[in-house]
């Protein structure tokens, strides 16, 4: 098998971390019947780019035989870091990536003392939630997204103000 290699992402590397993204989100969501956090490729390359090009934000890659097969940001506040997005190439889940990304991104957090990190989480991606739980992480509030159903339009709850 050949061998992991975790290093700061370049420029150059967007385009395949953008793709590895879109790919391992839209695989996930896709298995359990939700709609993907990433509607395209190229808007998930945007995101990543602009992660990598952040200076408010640490960036690791992982790098599969010198191929990239993963990423992971942190946005670095003060006192809170916050992970995401973390994807790992579809064909290369399973071989600890994730668990490289996570820790390796903890590890810089602990370094330059951010004393908390945070994340969101889809709760229908168990797999992920068991990597958060194994590195250290508690669920601490559910989050819920609510949105209008396709073609609705929003109803206004109050009467018009009178123009005149």
């Amino acid at each position: 098998m050949p061998e992991v290699t975790l290093e700061r992402p370049q420029p150059q590397h967007t385009e395949d971390l953008g793709r590895i993204c879109y790919e391992a989100f839209r695989d996930v969501s896709e298995r359990h019947g939700f709609e993907s956090d990433f509607h395209s490729v190229e808007f998930a390359q945007a995101v990543i780019g602009a992660n990598v090009r952040s200076e408010t934000s640490y960036s690791i890659a992982a790098f599969l035989g010198g191929r990239p097969a993963g990423s992971n940001f942190m946005t670095l506040g003060r006192d809170v870091g916050g992970i995401g997005p973390i994807s790992v190439d579809v064909a290369a889940q399973g071989r600890g990536i994730g668990r490289m990304l996570m820790e390796d991104a903890l590890r810089h957090a602990s370094d330059t003392g951010i004393e908390r990190v945070r994340l969101v989480q889809d709760a229908f991606n168990v797999v992920s939630m068991s990597l958060y739980a194994a590195v250290g992480f508690d669920t601490k509030e559910p989050l819920g997204l609510l949105q209008l159903a396709a073609g609705e339009r929003p109803r206004r709850i109050y009467p018009a103000r009178d123009a005149g």
